[in-house]
């Protein structure tokens, strides 16, 4: 059973058998990293198929970020920052931080690439719906027909 305590000591049962206690930060943590794994695995899964498809360069670039992004959250779970010394910690912030940047304009150069592919397919302008025929029962007019014979 996990107790929820907001000093992370742990929990006596009767002062008998210590209970396994994970604060309320370790707990949001480790949901965090597992969101965001699940999250960028799935997302892995579903750019690349729509990429063999579209050969769109935007669905590759969002799937290089997702796969950056998965590197880092992984690199947080595994790798223990307590154990390392000032200048390895400073190297590995470094490295992070630079996959981070990469990470954000990869996605967002992907997203734009994926919005000007989106918006080269829709017409410019207002769109104008189709009137229906106010009186159902009423034959078509002239004009709808004259407009049925040209596009036959």
């Amino acid at each position: 059973m996990i107790l929820f305590d907001s000093l992370g000591s742990v929990a006596q049962n009767g002062g008998d058998s210590p209970k396994i206690t994970v604060t309320w930060l370790e707990f949001l943590r480790n949901a965090e990293l597992t969101v965001l794994i699940c999250a960028n695995v799935v997302l892995l899964y579903s750019v690349y198929p729509a990429y063999k498809r579209t050969r769109n360069v935007g669905l590759l670039l969002l799937g290089y970020g997702y796969l950056i992004s998965t590197f880092v959250t992984v690199c947080d779970l595994t790798i223990g920052r307590d154990r390392m010394s000032a200048p390895v910690y400073n190297g590995y912030h470094t490295v992070r931080a630079f996959c981070y940047i990469i990470d954000a304009v990869l996605c967002t150069v992907g997203l734009l690439l994926l919005l000007r592919a989106f918006l080269d397919g829709v017409k410019a302008g207002p769109e104008t719906p189709e009137t229906p025929n106010p009186e159902p029962d009423k034959p078509p007019g002239f004009v709808t027909k004259l407009i049925r014979k040209i596009e036959e």
